[in-house]
Order: C-alpha cells, then structure tokens, then sequence
C-alpha cells in the first residue's frame, strides 16, 4: 500500500520551463532565511521546488540537509496549503539555523502567504 503522507512525484517541480515560470510570473514573500516564489496553477495540489545555492551552501552535505528539511516541513503541512506551485529558495543565513527556527520560519511565511493570498481573493 502506497504512502500518500510523502513527498510524492506530483508534488515536486522538476521542470526548469516550471521553475522559470514560476520566478517570472509568480509572486514572492521573503524573510531572512527564505524567498518563496508561488504562482497558482490549475493543480489539485501544491508542488514545491527548492533552490539552495553552492554559494550559499558550499558544500553538499548542508545544502542536501536544507533541502530534507524543506521537503519535511512540505510534507508536513501539505493539507494547509494553497494548491500553488512554491519554489522555496535559501537565503546564506540559512545554513546556520537550526531545524527547529527553520520550520518557524517557514511557518510565518506560510502564514503570511495565507493572509496575503485571503486579501487578493
């Protein structure tokens, strides 16, 4: 029996056409940790993208374990989520921050991103 709680193939942005759409045309909140880029698409669900820069994050190890931890709080929240398409991008003050200040931080940005959503509706 399947495990629909994952992160499932749909629910990722694979795509570089799907990414590139989705800086150009979508909106975008940020803090200091994060910019989230999303655009509403005619899905039934939300996918999500992340970019984390060797820049950023110089070595894989740390941008493999951002990116775990994103896809973890997605999976997570999955069922509060607005059926857009979220390409999450970190910022380098990310790499330093502990997981539990990285799922607040997403937290308030999904809240604001609700709210924001709520007033141009």
């Amino acid at each position: 029996m399947p495990n629909f709680n994952g992160f499932l193939k749909e629910n990722r942005i694979q795509q570089t056409a799907d990414f590139q759409l989705i800086r150009q045309r979508g909106r975008r909140i940020r803090n200091q940790y994060f910019i989230v880029n999303y655009h509403n698409k005619s899905n039934d669900y939300p996918r999500l993208g992340t970019i984390i820069s060797k820049r950023h994050a110089a070595k894989a190890v740390q941008r493999n374990r951002i990116r775990r931890q994103i896809k973890e709080w997605f999976r997570s929240q999955k069922s509060t989520l607005l059926s857009y398409d979220y390409v999450i991008i970190a910022t380098p003050q990310t790499q330093k921050l502990p997981q539990p200040e990285l799922r607040q931080c997403l937290n308030t940005l999904l809240q604001k991103l609700n709210s924001h959503c709520k007033n141009c509706s």
